[in-house]
C-alpha cells in the first residue's frame, strides 16, 4: 500500500487498486480501479481536496451515491460502495462501463445516429428517467455526456445506454422514500445545471419537476435525430439563457440532412415547450408514445 501522502487522491484506501486516471471534472478525480479482494473493476469519483472542506457538496455527492444505490434499474449506473479516503475526501464507486457517451459518438460520426437506433437509444433514456422520477426524484443535468451507450456484450445483445450522474439530482417533497434528505439543500433562485441543456425554468432559477428532464431529453433526442441541437448557434450564456426562455426552435427535420416523421418532430417539439404544462405529463407518457413511433417506422 502507498503512503496517504502521495499524489493519488486513493491512497490509503485499501479496498481499490487504482489502475488509471479516467478524466479530472470541476467536482473530483475519476478513476478506473480493482477491487482488492474481488479482482473486478470499477470506477471511482473523488471529490476534489478543496472542495471536501464544504459540507454541502460532501452532502451531494452522499446523496448521489444514496440515490443511485437504491436505483436499481438496467438503465441507470449502478452504485456499490461511498466512503472516504483517510484525508478525508469522500469518494463513491460504480460499476465500470464499456463504451461511449452519446456526445462523444456524435462527435466522432460527425453526423446523426441512425434513426431506429436513435429511437431505442432515447427509450432506454426514458425508461431510467421515469425510474428515477417515479422514486420522488429529478435529475437535472440530462445531457449528452451523461448518457452512456455500453458496448454489447454477454449480458446485452444491444446496446445499452445508461443515464449517469445524478450529482445534482434534486428530491422533491414527499418522494424518494429511503433517501436522506440534503442538509443544506439547494437554495430558492439558484440556477444549476449545463446551459445548453437547461430547461427554462431551470435558466430562471425557479422551482422544478420532472418536466425539466424531459425538456433536457428533448433537446439530446433532437441532436441524435438532426446532427446538431436546436440553439447550438447560440455562443454565449445570456443568448443560449434567452434561446430557452423565448426563441422557437425549428423542428429536427428543418436542420437534418435527411427526412424525418412528422411525428417525431412533433414529439421532440412538444417536449420544448417552454411552459411545463404543455410537455407530456410523465417520462413514461412520453416513452409510450416514443414506442408507438418506432413501431410505425418498423
Amino acid at each position: 500500500m502507498r503512503s496517504p501522502n502521495a499524489t493519488c487522491p486513493l491512497d490509503g484506501v485499501e479496498k481499490y487498486r487504482v489502475l488509471a486516471r479516467l478524466g479530472r471534472g470541476g467536482m473530483g478525480d475519476v478513476f478506473l480501479a480493482e477491487h482488492a479482494l474481488l479482482n473486478h473493476r470499477v470506477v471511482v469519483k473523488v471529490l476534489h481536496a478543496e472542495l471536501a472542506t464544504r459540507p454541502h457538496l460532501v452532502d451531494r455527492m452522499r446523496l448521489e451515491a444514496q440515490v443511485l444505490a437504491q436505483l436499481r434499474h438496467p438503465n441507470l449506473v449502478r452504485v456499490t460502495d461511498f466512503d472516504e479516503t483517510p484525508l478525508g475526501r469522500p469518494y463513491l464507486v460504480m460499476e465500470h462501463l464499456v463504451g461511449v457517451s452519446l456526445a462523444a459518438e456524435l462527435e466522432a460520426r460527425g453526423a446523426p445516429l441512425d434513426l431506429r437506433d436513435a429511437l431505442d437509444l432515447a427509450l432506454q433514456a426514458l425508461e431510467g428517467l421515469a425510474h428515477a422520477h417515479a422514486r420522488g426524484l429529478v435529475h437535472r443535468d440530462v445531457k449528452l455526456d451523461n448518457l452512456f451507450v455500453c458496448t454489447p456484450g454477454p449480458s446485452h445483445a444491444r446496446p445499452r445506454l445508461k443515464v449517469l450522474d445524478f450529482g445534482i439530482a434534486k428530491v422533491l417533497d414527499g418522494g424518494a422514500d429511503g433517501f436522506a434528505p440534503l442538509a443544506l439543500p439547494t437554495a430558492a433562485g439558484v440556477v444549476v445545471g449545463t446551459p445548453r441543456f437547461f430547461a427554462p425554468e431551470q435558466a430562471r432559477g425557479m422551482p422544478l419537476d420532472a418536466r425539466a428532464d424531459l425538456y433536457s431529453f428533448g433537446l439530446c433526442l433532437y441532436a441524435m435525430v438532426a446532427g446538431r441541437g436546436p440553439f447550438d448557434d447560440r455562443a454565449t450564456l445570456v443568448a443560449l439563457a434567452r434561446a430557452h426562455l423565448v426563441d422557437v426552435p425549428p423542428a429536427p427535420s428543418a436542420l437534418a440532412l435527411r427526412p424525418l416523421p412528422a411525428a417525431l418532430d412533433a414529439l421532440v417539439l412538444a417536449c420544448l415547450e417552454k411552459r411545463p404544462v404543455d410537455r407530456p405529463a410523465s417520462a413514461a407518457e412520453l416513452a409510450d408514445a416514443l414506442r408507438a413511433l418506432a413501431r410505425s417506422l418498423a
